[in-house]
């Protein structure tokens, strides 16, 4: 987290947000096995090692003069488009522009194979939930103009999940509870769907 603070501060933001969903989904487990204190004393520890930062930023801040505004740079309810155009998008892996974000054909297909895995991996259910909770959250059925002038308003774009969906679905992926990779049929079609995705995405590159 240490680490991610020091490339992006905004991802720690989004990253505190995922941990907070998945500590409530699991409180009870954490509460029985005595590890909540452990997450704790982690995050304690990561703004710790955040502490150059903080301190850098602290000293920026009491020497700059603040002007109040109703009209930020984005609003989160701005940057965000219908769930059907977030599909086509994916689906063509249309070039990402303001207009045209997308998670991409590869990890829709993940998103689409994760939640067929939801009646087979019981562990792994929460992540589940939230991958696809975050996908809705990219979109308009999102109520984000609840958030625009809160602290989260600060995350600017949606889209900035995308990542971290893509980290969920990488792993549901490559644990492949359903040994879908293992078979050969499966397997083929897969490489051919990236491989055809891969082709239409340099395609509208050159074109765009």
């Amino acid at each position: 987290m240490a680490a991610i603070g020091y490339s992006h501060m905004l991802s720690v933001e989004m990253m505190g947000i995922v941990i907070i969903i998945y500590t409530l989904l699991n409180l009870k487990r954490f509460y029985q096995n005595k590890s909540l204190k452990y997450l704790i004393a982690a995050g304690l520890l990561a703004i710790g090692l955040l502490g150059r930062y903080f301190l850098a930023v602290g000293e920026q801040m009491a020497t700059t003069i603040f002007q109040v505004t109703a009209q930020p740079l984005a609003f989160l309810s701005d940057r965000t488009l219908p769930f059907k155009d977030i599909v086509v998008n994916s689906l063509t892996n249309a070039v990402f522009h303001a207009n045209t974000v997308n998670v991409g054909i590869t990890i829709l297909l993940g998103l689409g194979i994760a939640c067929g895995l939801f009646y087979y991996s019981k562990n792994d259910r929460d992540l589940i939930w939230i991958a696809l909770g975050l996908f809705i959250a990219t979109t308009s059925i999102m109520p984000w103009h609840l958030l625009d002038h809160t602290i989260i308003n600060t995350i600017q774009f949606p889209w900035r999940f995308f990542a971290i969906i893509t980290v969920i679905v990488s792993y549901l992926v490559a644990k492949d509870e359903c040994h879908l990779l293992k078979n050969k049929y499966y397997f083929y079609l897969l490489i051919l769907l990236l491989g055809a995705g891969n082709v239409i995405y340099s395609t509208n590159s050159i074109q765009n």
